[in-house]
């Protein structure tokens, strides 16, 4: 966990955060704030879910995603 925090979610939080004060430069009224937050949660809480659900089944679980996808996914049972 420490892995992913340090060396990933916290920088490209960072960045991230750097990136939307620019865009909305000098603005702190509530509404920008709310812009600033639904942009985050539109566009980074996604993909950070999604880079973690990996991260944690390579590291933490030890199986690498096709694996996991061969598990998780049904087979059909009539195959073509």
């Amino acid at each position: 966990m420490l892995l992913f925090g340090f060396g990933y979610l916290g920088p490209f939080g960072h960045f991230l955060h750097l990136m939307l004060e620019k865009m909305f430069k000098g603005k702190k009224d509530t509404a920008t704030v709310a812009k600033k937050v639904a942009v985050e949660q539109l566009t980074a809480s996604p993909w950070n879910n999604l880079v973690f659900m990996i991260y944690y089944g390579m590291v933490i679980d030890g199986k690498s995603v096709s694996a996991h996808l061969r598990l998780t996914t049904p087979q059909s049972r009539n195959p073509i």
